[in-house]
């Protein structure tokens, strides 16, 4: 029993690597003898399987395109957010030094007035 499992396994593997071998022929070469109605069942068996693994493979793809999209989106939104904040912190910077300017005008016209009074005195 096991050996017969063994030979068609065999068949199904040899019928799988060369698709235009028929299964009789295979079955042959192993020393099965298949009933007439036999080929039929044996055939929509080992038929799907180049199809399911096929819809295995695209199925792969498909979620590694996904896995691939979203880390994309994640590494675009990471950079986004850096540069937001770098984009905040030079805006915060430029208040300041806004601020500094104004503070040392203020400075240099009370500097001007104090030598005017000084001058004129």
């Amino acid at each position: 029993m096991a050996n017969t499992l063994n030979n068609i396994l065999k068949v199904a593997d040899k019928v799988i690597k060369t698709p235009s071998i028929t299964l009789q022929s295979a079955c042959s070469e192993f020393g099965i003898n298949l009933l007439p109605g036999t080929s039929i069942l044996v055939g929509a068996i080992i038929a799907p399987s180049p199809i399911l693994f096929l819809g295995m493979w695209v199925a792969g793809k498909i979620a590694k395109n996904r896995r691939e999209s979203q880390e994309k989106e994640r590494m675009k939104n990471e950079i986004i957010r850096k540069q937001q904040a770098i984009i905040n912190k030079l805006k915060r910077e430029n208040e300041l030094n806004k601020q500094e300017i104004k503070n040392l005008k203020d400075t240099l016209s009370m500097l001007e007035d104090v030598l005017s009074k000084l001058e004129a005195a």
